[in-house]
């Protein structure tokens, strides 16, 4: 889709919810380059666990996460090379972020009981993002809406900053014909109404 950000939709009615809505999108035309990833695996009981993933010489990175946590015990958090914090994740866990710098740090915690399948951290080098490491750009690549409520109207708004063109990659499970996710351009086009029932 031409453009640097779309604006997604979501409407749920009065009756049966489900498990939700995945929209990611990401530049179509990204420097290739070196790929980098990490994974916690099947992670045991009281993990505390840093790593730091850098491609030397990268303006900027494309991170995307994948896997699940115990939800609100055990915690996935991002910092970009300053330290600053990105994001801290638990539970399921489908996200991407973009952050100017060549290097992620991550650190991965568990609590003294339940597990699960763990987490995957994937990171590829992007064009700059714009903005300077004091004001990095804020836009979000990615938004995941879990275990919704009903009569749920929600609109976001998704970017990459500096792209030409984006790729849009949806995953979407609600109620046949009754909840609706849609996503368009930025200003208000209608691109597609998705529906998939589970």
């Amino acid at each position: 889709m031409p453009g640097n950000r779309i604006r997604v939709e979501f409407k749920s009615d009065s009756s049966i919810v489900k498990p939700g809505v995945t929209v990611s999108i990401s530049s179509v035309s990204p420097i290739s380059g070196e790929v980098l990833s990490w994974s916690s695996g099947a992670y045991t009981n009281n993990t505390d666990q840093s790593e730091q993933l850098t491609i030397p010489g990268a303006a900027a990175l494309k991170i995307v996460v994948e896997g699940e946590t115990e939800s609100n015990y055990d915690f996935l958090t991002l910092y970009d090379g300053n330290r600053q914090q990105i994001a801290r994740l638990s539970g399921v866990m489908s996200n991407s972020y973009q952050i100017n710098g060549d290097t992620l740090s991550l650190r991965f915690t568990s609590d003294y009981s339940v597990t699960k399948s763990g987490v995957t951290v994937r990171v590829e080098q992007i064009e700059a993002l714009g903005g300077d490491q004091d004001h990095p750009p804020s836009l979000e690549t990615s938004w995941n809406l879990q275990q919704y409520q009903n009569n749920q109207s929600i609109t976001k708004i998704l970017g990459v900053e500096g792209a030409q063109k984006i790729a849009i990659n949806v995953l979407c499970r609600t109620n046949l014909r009754t909840d609706k996710a849609s996503h368009g351009s930025a200003s208000n086009l209608k691109i597609a109404i998705l529906l998939q029932g589970v």
